[in-house]
């Protein structure tokens, strides 16, 4: 279902809030503080064309790293899926090692907010599961999106339609799953 995945000691932050549509790289990311940190450094590119990503990273050429172990520097560890992300990216992808990075990149695309992690600085290839998000949602949907959410919650790997459906990134925060609903045309937050 997914491509084997290799622990990574450094991937790349992409900018995905351009008006084009195009990825623009801000800069690396590397573990830190013995795995257990990840630290930003800003693209060169980025430190002429682009801004602060929160107070505590400037736009300098330095290396932030977090003061806090299990983070990621200012901004970027707004990025990271919340409790029930980390729940479908263990049960999803059952990888080798579970870092601050690798809980980045497994969140993929389909997050909130503007930033992606990739394998790369030479173009944006996101890990994770892109969402197709529910529209149009009949009882028998919500029913068997249910279903599903039991079934990942007693670690029980879902097919790969379900795993579409409950993409790590597509969560609103929280410990709770939850996700957008659109029926008759109307938006609504689901919660378990």
């Amino acid at each position: 279902m997914l491509e084997p995945y290799a622990p990574q000691d450094a991937m790349a932050l992409w900018w995905l809030g351009q008006s084009d549509g195009q990825p623009f790289l801000v800069g690396q990311l590397r573990l830190a503080a013995g795995r257990r940190k990840v630290a930003l450094q800003y693209d060169p590119a980025w430190l002429a064309r682009g801004f602060a990503l929160s107070p505590d990273l400037p736009l300098r050429p330095d290396v932030f790293v977090p003061p806090e172990r299990d983070t990621a520097a200012g901004a970027v560890d707004d990025a990271r899926p919340d409790r029930w992300g980390e729940k479908l990216i263990r049960t999803l992808y059952r990888p080798a090692r579970l870092s601050v990075l690798e809980l980045l990149y497994f969140g993929g695309p389909s997050r909130f907010g503007a930033l992606g992690v990739s394998f790369g600085a030479d173009r944006f290839r996101p890990g994770g599961i892109r969402s197709t998000g529910v529209r149009n949602c009949s009882a028998s949907a919500l029913a068997a999106m249910q279903r599903t959410i039991a079934a990942v919650l007693a670690g029980e790997p879902p097919s790969a339609a379900q795993a579409r459906l409950l993409a790590p990134g597509a969560s609103f925060g929280g410990a709770q799953p939850k996700g957008l609903l659109a029926i008759e045309g109307e938006e609504y937050l689901g919660k378990q």
